[in-house]
């Protein structure tokens, strides 16, 4: 199924060694796909970053250390750190190198004791002479380095240590892994790619949002999405308006499970995070001191009231949302707390998607908009006052649920199925159940975009648009 698939199948057994590569390899395959010419200009992505061909790659690669007796288990112990010596640090370094994670460097692999010592994995022009290797035991700098490459590309939190989570992706079977790019590569078979010259895709469980332009990815941003029980549905739509300095119209879920509980224990709550009482029928502001906040219950506020914030720097919203119509109500949003976006696990959300950078994404979407430069979508953006900015060609967007897929720089990412739709996927598929865009039917249902006009802010939030958990 590869272009010059002989030639791929030379490299891959060139590399039969215990000491195979699969990150290091990954990049090979990229490179035997891309057309003539295109070397230093960024690897196309026809549906970023569902790369069908390096995804398949990667899956020869792993069946290759499969047959060649898979990885090895990091043993369960204390959390393992740079500086720490145990003989579990063995074991891990084995693991790394088999997966490219740790650059072979010559070694030997020095064994437990009493066991026969193993062949040393080892990479071309990099053996070092005896007297400079380190203590295999040792959990150094540069293995350090190897665990922050496998976290990043496992999303998980990014700090070199190897603790439960970490322990826990290391040892996931060699197996498990192997039918988890294999149900990848089955969603990327039934996928069809949103159209268009300026795109958006966002990776649900990648935690990852990608603005593809000419089938080129040209920004890579991080995305905060649905929690397990208030999950991001996999949906399609187009992006036809640019809101900036919004408003948060907290929707009904949220005020009934946090924002009341919160006025009733304190009655100046609504002063503090500058939000206003709204009369459902006048659509003007209530003062907060004619209702009787003890007695009134959930259900009595929403029928007559909504609760609205400011827009400003500390808005649950930040200072820009992009509205694509579609019957969950989610869209995407900028936040104010941008700490968690360091986080690797990052499903915090009550069901939209915040965006890394998201005024970065704003002024590319309004480039074609007349009047709307860099310096006036910052000063909107911080002025205050709410602005909507219909968008003349909507911007298209769909949000998958990829746990495995290789990144344009040939690095394979595989991450949790963190609403447990893979297995549900493959039993659905099994069944016949699956839809196009590769998720079950009854399990996470594609919405395609509406061409019904903008939604107000009554109607945007009423049923199941709980979108942000200030």
């Amino acid at each position: 199924p590869f272009p010059n698939s002989d030639f791929v199948r030379f490299i891959l057994r060139s590399r039969s060694s215990p000491g195979t590569s699969l990150v290091g390899l990954v990049p090979i395959l990229v490179c035997l796909i891309l057309p003539p010419g295109s070397a230093g200009q960024g690897a196309p992505i026809p549906a970023p970053p569902g790369d069908s061909i390096a995804l398949g790659g990667a899956l020869y690669m792993l069946e290759g250390i499969q047959s060649r007796g898979g990885w090895p288990e990091v043993p369960q112990g204390p959390t393992l750190r740079l500086g720490d010596e145990d003989a579990r640090v063995v074991a891990l370094r084995e693991r790394l190198l088999l997966s490219g994670d740790l650059p072979g460097r010559g070694e030997a692999i020095v064994p437990d004791e009493g066991e026969s010592p193993a062949p040393a994995p080892r990479a071309p022009f990099q053996n070092r002479p005896s007297d400079s290797l380190p203590d295999p035991r040792v959990f150094d700098e540069e293995l350090e380095a190897a665990v922050r490459r496998f976290q990043a590309r496992h999303a998980l939190d990014v700090d070199g240590v190897v603790g439960p989570a970490t322990l826990g992706a290391l040892n996931v079977p060699l197996e498990d892994r192997i039918e988890q790019i294999r149900l990848n590569l089955e969603r990327r078979r039934t996928f069809t790619p949103a159209q268009g010259p300026l795109r958006i895709l966002v990776n649900i469980p990648g935690f990852q949002a990608f603005v593809v332009e000419e089938d080129r990815e040209a920004s890579v941003h991080r995305v905060i999405v649905g929690r397990v029980d208030r999950p991001t549905p996999v949906l399609s739509g187009r992006i036809e308006h640019v809101v900036l300095a919004p408003y948060w119209n907290v929707p009904p879920g949220i005020l009934r499970m946090d924002k009341l509980p919160e006025i009733q224990r304190d009655p100046g709550y609504l002063e503090q995070q500058r939000m206003t009482v709204m009369d459902r029928r006048t659509e003007r502001p209530v003062d907060p001191g004619t209702i009787d906040w003890e007695a009134i219950t959930a259900a009595e506020f929403t029928a007559r009231y909504w609760l609205r914030q400011a827009p400003g720097s500390d808005n649950a919203l930040g200072l820009v949302k992009f509205i694509f119509p579609n019957p969950d109500h989610v869209f995407l949003h900028d936040t104010p707390d941008r700490h968690l976006f360091e986080r690797g696990r990052r499903a915090f959300s009550s069901g939209c998607i915040r965006l890394d950078g998201a005024m970065e994404v704003a002024h590319r979407l309004l480039e074609e908009v007349p009047g709307w430069g860099v310096e006036r979508t910052w000063a909107v953006a911080r002025g205050g006052r709410e602005s909507w900015i219909p968008l003349p060609d909507p911007i298209p967007i769909r949000t998958v649920y990829w746990t495995a897929w290789v990144a344009a720089d040939g690095i394979l990412n595989l991450v949790d199925d963190i609403y447990g739709l893979d297995a549900r996927w493959d039993e659905a598929a099994r069944e016949g159940r699956a839809s196009e865009d590769g998720t079950p039917q009854g399990v996470a249902a594609e919405s395609q975009a509406s061409t019904d006009p903008a939604p107000t802010a009554l109607t945007l939030y009423e049923v199941r648009g709980e979108c942000v958990q200030s």
